[in-house]
């Protein structure tokens, strides 16, 4: 998908919806950077009125933190030992609260609240093999422990910048799944538009700008300043951000015409090349260059 959001000719026979299993382990060269895209763990949805309301299930927290957990053993098993201490991991994830039409909210983040057991399942296989804490970065006492927040990971901008455009979803197709088809068909793009209000096409743009700041800022900086490390960046968010860009820059298809549904704690995985010049994901058994997500738009 280019700036333009031109779309491919025609989508290959693939599978389009993303699981769990697509965040599978990589082993990047040395100086090369493995970026994990990754939804947020399931969260409670059955009660507004609940203060339970929008926190992760119980059993998805854990399964979120088994499932990171699995990752990094499977990795520093495929690393020889003398290596392993030149793996560095970070842990990125959006700070959006939920909030809902109707004007129903939480004060939960789901993906920050993933991020936070998913570090604790790094932290589990560092510890099994002997690797250093460092080397899980949101260790150092400047980030303290907890995933590092990224504006541009937001969900949707438009519960808080564009209220008068929620409204008007609200009020023409009720809080119902119609509401939710509309806006990602940008049904209503002509009012949307005019009240400055983001589409999927805006939000796969944001999305891939806040995964380019991530490929072509943190992680080339941090190659930079420490040769031969092998980075992985863990990065969560949410379906509605996710599924645009991957849409747009992993199907090369126009966002407000593909349905791609996203599992719950799925996502992909992304190996990008020591030269920062190749960055490729496999998504069942399919591999798709994505190279905008390592190339700034002009």
């Amino acid at each position: 998908m280019t700036e333009n959001l031109t779309p491919s000719e025609e989508l290959p026979e693939v599978r389009l919806d993303i699981r769990q299993e697509d965040i599978h382990p990589e082993i990047p060269e040395e100086d090369g950077t493995v970026l994990v895209l990754q939804v947020n763990a399931r969260d409670d949805r059955r009660d507004p009125n609940s203060p339970e309301f929008g926190q992760l299930i119980p059993e998805a927290a854990d399964q979120a933190q088994t499932q990171a957990d699995t990752f990094f053993r499977s990795v520093f098993e495929q690393v020889p030992t003398e290596k392993r201490q030149n793996i560095s991991v970070l842990v990125i994830t959006s700070d959006a609260k939920l909030k809902m039409p109707g004007k129903t909210n939480s004060p939960h983040k789901r993906a920050f609240e993933t991020g936070e057991r998913v570090l604790a399942g790094i932290n589990t296989a560092m510890s099994q093999f002997g690797i250093n804490s460092e080397s899980l970065l949101n260790n150092s006492p400047e980030i303290g422990g907890k995933p590092v927040t990224m504006d541009k990971l937001v969900d949707l901008t438009m519960w808080d910048d564009n209220p008068e455009f929620v409204d008007f979803l609200v009020n023409k197709y009720g809080d119902t799944k119609k509401l939710w088809v509309a806006y990602e068909n940008d049904t209503d793009i002509e009012e949307r538009t005019a009240m400055g209000a983001e589409g999927p096409v805006e939000i796969a743009i944001r999305t891939r700008d806040a995964i380019t700041d991530i490929t072509q800022g943190v992680a080339m900086e941090y190659h930079r300043q420490n040769p031969d490390k092998r980075l992985y960046i863990w990065t969560i968010g949410q379906y509605d951000n996710l599924a645009p860009a991957i849409n747009g820059y992993v199907y090369q298809a126009d966002p407000t015409k593909l349905y791609t549904p996203m599992e719950k704690g799925g996502g992909i995985t992304i190996k990008i090349d020591k030269d920062h010049t190749k960055a490729e994901t496999t998504i069942g058994g399919n591999t798709f260059e994505v190279p905008a997500f390592i190339r700034k738009a002009q």
